[in-house]
């Protein structure tokens, strides 16, 4: 190689130094220049590198490729391996030393496995330059993917669409981030989880409120709490866990309205002073079939209680049984729930009474053995059984043989207190059942005390004879006459029909009575008293 005239003239000014020596270091000079310029001495440059996994652990046995323009084939370095931990490399290391090609951009890629992804980019391209010092250091973060499908389903298994699904890292699972997916219209969704204890969570998707939807609930099933942990170990190849949940849209609203007696002024649903007015503080239940409680409450300062999801079918609506308050209708009322009826005006199922004004009272009947009619004009007499009590005065009974004993409702000494009631002896007339019976009245104003009929029979009428009258014609000695239950008719349907009250058709009907939801069943023999 030989320098260039331009270069040659810049040399001029060496004059002083003898002709052939000028021309030897003229040569020398240009050919370093040309040399350091295009070629770099090989074996002075070198790569060293690590393998790490997410948790920052070093990683053996994976292979590196090296590429570059200035070589003449691909290089391969193995990480190193527990067992091969040598002075200048431990675990995970790998390095390419003594390269023969020259300066210039090379090009890492780290190999492909199953089941694994790059934390960081799995190919990394980087520059060697001219006169680079040391080795130049590069790093590859591996993660280790197991796949972990979630399948969302209701109770019929049918698959759940639009749920949010939440993994979020467990206790020692640090080098993870929580992730979150929607279930798709197959209601699965597909989660990408390192090894580690995670948490999976639920939750429903949002009603549409612009468009009016119905809010909807759900009864975990599987798992009960709605909440499940997995452990997942780096030897698992593919895991799918399951949440199934009962679909529950059930909500219904109760009203108490209380009764003034007086004519309505307002449409139901909304009272007005005089008519009617919202009733706080009542208690309701609403059981299931079983008698077993699913909600219970108090109503609000509107007269109203919210049960919400309820998981869909038929339960027994009931109402507390307040003394000093009469009902229009049964206190209790078969509800089927078939959906979300509480943002319905027109759904609201409502209870409705009346303050009793009657007071403290006890009422009964003489009736005679023969046919169970009333015998009138007979006289009941009360008697009080506490010291110092209210002394009421004796009552004769009506054309129906129906007496009722009134007590001043203003009396500190009558709420709870006890009273003997007998009927008188006649001549002529012998009692068929006990001349006196022992009652205590209520802490409250309200319903009468109802007590057994007393019954009498005239004599001459033998024991034999007033059992075929009586016993034998198939009626109760407490019992004025029967009526066969219809479908659909309530205990206190009955007794309206009658003109009786509420407590005297449960005491004449102990059956009735001692039944858990007090039921009456169609083609059922309903004593009257």
């Amino acid at each position: 190689m030989f320098p260039t005239q331009s270069k040659v003239n810049r040399l001029g000014r060496l004059w002083l130094l003898p002709v052939f020596a000028l021309a030897l270091l003229l040569v020398g000079f240009v050919v370093f220049a040309a040399s350091a310029q295009a070629q770099t001495p090989t074996g002075d440059y070198c790569i060293e590198g690590l393998v790490i996994d997410w948790e920052e652990k070093p990683l053996a046995g994976w292979t590196v490729t090296l590429t570059g323009t200035t070589l003449s084939g691909d290089l391969t370095a193995v990480s190193m391996a527990d067992d091969a931990d040598t002075a200048e490399n431990e675990k995970g290391e790998f390095e390419f030393a003594g390269l023969p090609g020259r300066a210039g951009v090379y090009t890492a890629t780290i190999e492909s496995r199953v089941g694994w992804e790059g934390v960081t980019p799995t190919t990394i391209s980087f520059p060697i330059n001219v006169g680079e010092d040391g080795c130049v250091k590069i790093r590859f973060k591996m993660r280790q993917i197991i796949p972990v499908t979630v399948y969302k389903i209701d109770a019929d298994h049918n698959p759940l669409d639009g749920w949010k699904i939440k993994a979020v890292p467990g206790p020692g699972n640090f080098f993870a981030s929580p992730q979150e997916e929607t279930t798709n219209i197959s209601g699965t969704a597909v989660f990408s989880l390192t090894p580690g204890m995670w948490i999976f969570t639920e939750m429903p998707p949002m009603p549409d409120m612009d468009a009016d939807e119905p809010k909807e609930a759900y009864m975990p099933v599987v798992p009960p709490n709605g909440r499940q942990e997995l452990n997942i170990k780096d030897t698992d190849a593919a895991l799918s866990i399951v949440f199934k949940n009962e679909l529950v849209t059930g909500c219904i609203v109760v009203r108490k309205v209380g009764l003034t007696g007086r004519e309505n002024g307002d449409s139901i649903g909304n009272p007005v002073t005089g008519s009617g007015y919202y009733v706080a503080g009542w208690g309701f239940k609403l059981l299931r079939k079983d008698g077993s409680v699913a909600r219970q409450g108090m109503t609000d300062g509107k007269g109203e209680i919210r049960f919400e999801n309820l998981p869909l079918g038929p339960y027994v609506l009931v109402e507390e049984d307040r003394p000093g308050w009469s009902e229009t209708f049964a206190r209790e009322l078969d509800v089927n729930v078939t959906g979300n009826l509480c943002n319905d005006p027109q759904a609201i199922i409502e209870f409705q009474n009346e303050q009793d004004d009657s007071g403290f009272c006890i009422e009964g009947r003489k009736i005679d053995a023969n046919g169970g009619y009333g015998i009138p004009d007979w006289t009941i007499k009360i008697t009080p059984l506490d010291a110092g009590g209210y002394d009421p005065a004796d009552v004769q009974t009506n054309g129906l043989g129906e007496y009722t004993v009134t007590f001043p409702d203003n009396d500190y000494r009558i709420p709870g207190s006890r009273y003997e009631v007998c009927e008188e002896e006649k001549d002529g007339w012998l009692p068929h059942t006990k001349t006196c019976q022992t009652v205590r009245l209520p802490e409250w104003p309200g319903a009468c005390v109802h007590l057994k009929d007393f019954v009498n029979q005239q004599v001459g009428h033998s024991e034999s004879m007033m059992g075929g009258m009586w016993n034998g014609g198939g009626m109760d000695m407490s019992c004025s006459a029967y009526h066969v239950a219809k479908k659909g008719e309530g205990l206190y349907d009955i007794g309206r029909k009658y003109h009786k009250t509420p407590s005297a058709m449960l005491n004449a009907n102990p059956a009735v009575k001692n039944h858990p939801h007090q039921w009456v069943i169609e083609g059922q023999r309903i004593c009257i008293p």
